[in-house]
């Protein structure tokens, strides 16, 4: 079963949401992410967090800060 992409924001943009607001009301500088799969298809979505001088990838979904390959965030 594939979801529509109003179901997929009802799923993971909510807790994007949230995390964005919060974000911005404690003046950091985010912005959200959609993912897409290679047919251009929406398959969920996700926050950028400007850390110093990078942008660090979050899923507020599943509360997950993503790594590199050394754990460096």
């Amino acid at each position: 079963m594939t979801l529509t992409y109003r179901q997929l924001l009802n799923v993971c943009g909510t807790a994007t949401n949230a995390f964005l607001n919060l974000a911005r009301s404690s003046d950091l500088r985010v912005r959200r992410l959609l993912l897409f799969d290679s047919g251009s298809q929406y398959q969920a979505c996700g926050c950028g967090v400007l850390i110093g001088d990078r942008w660090i990838i979050v899923d507020p979904t599943y509360r997950v800060i993503m790594k590199d390959a050394r754990a460096a965030i």
